[in-house]
């Protein structure tokens, strides 16, 4: 019988069973009551109808009890209390094709209850069923039962799923006296072992959020040495490109001085070019004039002969001692005139006038004060970038550092990520 109920009491109801299978009081078993529950109709999206079924148990040899006083409080009213639970024997229910839902049964309205079972489809062979113990069936029945009913399968691990097989565990105990020792023995190891897994789960959680809060605390401190450290690196960015452009105009400069001198260097070597022609020609006028001294000399002699050939009168002709002397006297005025010459041009072959010596001079002089201060300007941008060029250094090593670091928390950030994703899985 199909009872109508409104929505906001299904949803009593099912928070109600809820509260009573995740209840902290270590319940035998939610069939500890012995109760007809109304079918509840619940609709999905696509028009079907899923029922959780709940029904009178009556004829079984699980005999589990639980105080009254603490079902008072969570049983509704419609529900009838007792004091033990029977579990019925698990149906031989005729084989059905495999469909796609294994852990609830979806009917209609026209179907009956009693067709309804409470199992996970499987491709057992029903004949390996019948072989099994009876102790054993009923065990997989309740089993199978109550993961239905909480809602998970033998492959979901957690709590709840735990909760069942520790109901069935425990009614292994009650039900095999001569091992209840050892059994209990086990049930107490693994759930001192559960205790400790539970504890380690909660330091990695405690870790896992120091390492979380560790990598936001390191990751501020890098955006503000970042923020501390950008202003400066576009300041120095800024200056660096600045020298770079001084640097770059003082070695334009330069290369117009250079330019500079090697055109002063040619006009000096065209002078030197023109004072050596100079002197070749000085010289060879100096051997002219001395060949035609040497010639004079000899047609005076020439003359002399021919008129005292001619037998002129003694007192019209020159005397020859006067003559003699004469003749001494301007050779010994020509060897100090040509001494002196050469003298001269051996010691002043390479001076230049004075106007044009001061000229060069004072041209130099100022070429060489500009020279020794760009020579000076230089070095202290040199200096300078090699300054830059080791706080760049710095920069960058601490940059890579604090990148390192970076990495390392991002590494730790990812392991916990992990160990958190296996703990869930």
């Amino acid at each position: 019988m199909v009872v109508a109920l409104s929505v906001l009491q299904r949803v009593n109801i099912l928070q109600h069973n809820h509260a009573i299978l995740s209840s902290g009081n270590k319940l035998k078993s939610i069939h500890q009551l012995n109760f007809l529950t109304p079918l509840l109709e619940i609709s999905i999206n696509d028009g079907h109808l899923i029922r959780y079924l709940f029904r009178e148990r009556k004829e079984t040899s699980f005999k589990m009890t639980l105080p009254l006083k603490s079902m008072q409080s969570k049983v509704p009213d419609t529900y009838s209390e007792i004091n033990k639970l029977e579990l019925p024997p698990p149906k031989q229910n005729t084989p059905k094709k495999k469909t796609c839902f294994d852990e609830r049964t979806i009917i209609s309205k026209s179907e009956n209850y009693s067709n309804v079972s409470y199992r996970s489809e499987s491709w057992e062979d029903p004949v390996e069923k019948k072989h099994k113990p009876k102790l054993l069936q009923q065990l997989e029945f309740f089993l199978e039962k109550e993961l239905y009913l909480l809602g998970v399968s033998n492959h979901d691990v957690n709590d709840i799923s735990l909760q069942a097989h520790q109901e069935a565990f425990e009614y292994l105990i009650d039900n095999f006296k001569t091992y209840k020792s050892i059994l209990s023995s086990i049930k107490n190891s693994y759930e001192v072992t559960l205790s400790k897994l539970r504890s380690q789960l909660r330091e990695l959680d405690l870790m896992k959020q120091m390492v979380v809060t560790t990598a936001e605390k390191y990751e501020k401190k890098i955006m503000d040495v970042y923020e501390d450290k950008k202003q400066e690196l576009v300041l120095m960015e800024e200056q660096h490109i600045r020298l770079q452009k001084n640097v770059q105009s003082l070695l334009e400069h330069k290369r117009d001085i250079e330019y500079i001198l090697g055109r002063l260097k040619e006009e000096v070597d065209d002078i030197h070019e023109k004072y050596d022609q100079e002197r070749s020609r000085h010289k060879m006028l100096v051997t002219e004039i001395n060949h035609l001294l040497a010639q004079q000399q000899f047609t005076m002699k020439q003359i002399m002969k021919r008129r005292s050939s001619d037998g002129a009168p003694p007192e019209a002709q020159e005397d020859p001692v006067a003559l003699k002397n004469a003749v001494k006297e301007a050779k010994l005025k020509e060897r100090t005139a040509s001494k002196m010459y050469s003298q001269m041009n051996a010691n002043y072959c390479d001076v230049l006038p004075r106007k044009d010596y001061d000229s060069f001079k004072k041209k130099y002089d100022e070429e060489m004060t500009t020279y020794e201060d760009l020579l000076n300007t230089y070095k202290l941008f040199g200096s300078e970038h090699g300054i830059l060029l080791k706080m760049n250094q710095n920069l960058t090593e601490e940059r890579n550092h604090y990148y390192q670091q970076q990495q390392k928390l991002q590494s730790i950030s990812g392991a916990m990520v992990f160990l958190q994703m296996f703990r869930n899985s």
